[in-house]
């Protein structure tokens, strides 16, 4: 189904992981990109405990804690592999062809032979952490800035070298946003409580 909802958007996901490859330095980027979202999950929080960014390290518990449990009932429900799991490519990467034999495994009750790569493939668990990542910073700008731009790539990344379908992604920027604007709701509340 995913891949009729982006062939529907005009997306061919094995031409698109093809050019990324035979464009070293764009692929180079790609990939730092798409590792360094994983590194800013899990600096982020030291690093706004250090700053003392209060509101924003709750900011993102909330948001990091409400995107794991929708994004994982949806999974549930609506279990999916990545790219690799569908089409027959020499581009990708060992690790995605790792994360479609752990799927399959789990998913037909094997014990699973790898722990490479990630489960989920709808949503993008990486864009959604991307937006989430950048959003957070958003009222530091020296931090904002340079977060928001790899995280962009990181983005686009996601789909390029066949890690999601762009559905995939999509999905995750509107999770994130969701998950955003609930927590931002949240706080408005309590701030309103804080006054009365």
């Amino acid at each position: 189904m995913l891949v009729r909802w982006d062939q529907a958007l005009g997306i061919d996901t094995p031409t698109l992981i093809a050019w990324t490859a035979h464009h070293g330095t764009i692929k180079l980027l790609f990939e730092i990109a798409y590792s360094v979202v994983s590194l800013e999950l899990m600096l982020l929080p030291a690093l706004l405990a250090i700053l003392h960014y209060e509101k924003q390290l709750n900011e993102y518990l909330l948001v990091l804690s409400s995107v794991a449990i929708v994004g994982s009932l949806i999974y549930y429900f609506f279990p999916t592999a990545a790219p690799a799991s569908v089409f027959d490519s020499s581009y990708f990467l060992h690790f995605q062809e790792d994360t479609v034999l752990k799927f399959q495994q789990i998913h037909h009750y094997i014990q699973p032979t790898t722990t490479e790569g990630g489960m989920i493939a709808f949503p993008s668990f990486h864009v959604i952490w991307a937006v989430m990542c950048a959003w957070v910073l958003r009222e530091k700008w020296w931090l904002f800035v340079p977060v928001a731009l790899t995280n962009l790539i990181a983005i686009i990344a996601t789909v390029m070298l066949g890690w999601h379908y762009l559905v995939d992604a999509l999905a995750g920027i509107f999770i994130a946003f969701l998950a955003v604007m609930v927590v931002n709701l949240c706080f408005l509340r309590h701030k309103k409580n804080q006054y009365r």
